[in-house]
Formats: structure tokens, C-alpha cells, sequence
């Protein structure tokens, strides 16, 4: 759907859009969300956590205790209105949940990135708070046959002599990386691992700015090839906002 975030807008200044094909079914009610789990300071007035506790959507929020409390899904039809969508977009992927959570399996970050594939006209992006497991996922070497086959599975698409991506796409051209930082040890944490990442552009979201993080004097900046494309930084909004100097 379109969104106001204002670094998720199409080249062309008009709205980009956000997509989430993970959807989280409460048990007991039956209501259709998300779901994630707080996993460091910034997390503590999650707007999707807050959204999804309440009485439209799953009615469960972002806790550890209330995973078991629902089934977590993959909404193929939400996957596929990315292709059918003409006109050059930016998509700002999951933004309800965390791609790179534990609970979510190999198999559907595979989908996704299948359909990053399949869209060289889009701009993807990906931010995530689970900075280690997306490298380890972009580093698998089998990550070229993984996409190459959630393609032809997942999307009808099975043509072993034109395949649709073939290794030299690797990193995706159309994909932007991210993490998520919110302080300084956050920053030191997460920074490491977003740099030994294989992307074609990396972003770096200090969102919200809960205090003061230095970047110029970050090891990694200058004793590595890896370099950061995009930086964005805003503080909290809304009733009770944390302060951000």
C-alpha cells in the first residue's frame, strides 16, 4: 500500500509503497495480523506492535510469549501484486515485522528476494534489527541457486535455458540492505556486520535516535572495502515520544 515514510519515495517524488506477505492469524480469534519480537531498546513503542495489539488486526502484540499464540503464514497473493505493478516503484519490504527474525524460514526471504528479481524496474529496500543472520544469508553461496529456484517455483517461471537471474546479478542491483540503529551500542553492534554484507547499496536507519551515536570513529569505515550508500536518522513520533536531541 502507499506510504507517507518519506525516504520510501519513487524517484519521481510520489509515494512509494510498503508490502508485507507474512501475515500472523491469532488462534484463539482468528484476526489477521503480524508479528514480531522487541529485541533491543528501540523496539520498546514499536508503532506495528502497538498497531497489532490492539482490535483490527491480530490483537497480539510484538512479545516473545505470544508467538505460540498464532500461525504464521506467507500471503502469496500480497507477493504477487509487486510484478503486476508497472510503473517504477520503491517497495519498503515488512515493515510490520523483522525479515531476518528467527521465525521466519529461509524459504520465504528466498520468495521475496525472488520477486526483487523478477522486478528490475522496483527499488527493494530491507531493514532489519537481525543484522547477523541477514549476512549470513547474503553470504550462503548457494544463494543464487536458492533464488534461482524460488523463482521457478514460486512464481511459474521455468525456462532452464533463459533463466531469469543468472550469478552475475548477485548482489541484486535493485536491492538496498539495511539495519536498524538506535544508540551507540546498537550502532557497534550492527554496523560490523551490515558492512560484511554483500549488497549493492547499504543503508543505515538511526531510527529512533535514542542518544548520541558516532559513526566517524568506527573501525570498520576505514579498515574495509565495504562502504555505506544511505543514511537515514529521525526520532520517535507521537504520544509519550522518547526525546531526540
Amino acid at each position: 500500500m502507499p506510504t507517507k515514510i518519506e525516504w520510501c519515495r519513487n524517484l519521481d517524488g510520489t509515494p512509494g509503497h510498503t508490502i508485507n506477505p507474512i501475515r500472523f492469524r491469532n488462534k484463539a480469534t482468528g484476526k489477521v495480523g503480524h508479528f514480531c519480537e522487541k529485541v533491543s531498546p528501540g523496539c520498546a513503542r514499536c508503532y506495528a506492535s502497538t498497531m497489532n495489539g490492539g482490535p483490527y488486526l491480530s490483537g497480539l502484540t510484538y512479545i516473545a510469549e505470544n508467538r505460540d499464540k498464532g500461525e504464521l503464514y506467507f500471503d502469496s497473493a500480497v507477493l504477487e501484486q509487486v510484478p503486476r505493478r508497472r510503473k517504477p516503484t520503491t517497495y519498503f519490504w515488512n515493515d510490520m515485522t523483522d525479515l531476518f527474525g528467527e521465525w521466519v524460514p529461509d524459504e520465504w526471504i528466498d520468495r521475496e528476494m525472488a520477486t526483487c528479481a523478477l522486478t528490475p524496474q522496483h527499488r527493494h529496500i530491507f531493514l532489519t534489527k537481525r543484522a547477523k543472520r541477514m549476512r549470513e544469508y547474503a553470504s550462503n553461496p548457494n544463494l543464487f541457486q536458492r533464488i534461482h529456484e524460488a523463482v521457478k517455483s514460486s512464481m511459474g517461471y521455468d525456462n532452464p535455458k533463459r533463466p531469469a537471474i543468472n550469478p552475475h546479478d548477485l548482489p541484486l542491483p535493485n536491492v538496498i540492505l539495511g539495519v536498524s540503529v538506535e544508540d551507540q551500542q546498537r550502532a557497534d553492534e550492527r554496523i560490523p556486520e551490515l558492512l560484511a554484507t554483500p549488497a549493492a547499496c547499504r543503508m543505515l536507519s538511526v531510527e529512533p535516535l535514542l542518544g548520541p551515536v558516532t559513526l566517524q570513529n568506527h573501525p570498520m569505515f576505514w579498515k574495509s572495502n565495504a562502504q555505506l550508500g544511505w543514511l537515514v536518522t529521525g526520532g520517535e513520533s507521537g504520544p509519550g515520544a522518547r526525546p531526540c536531541n
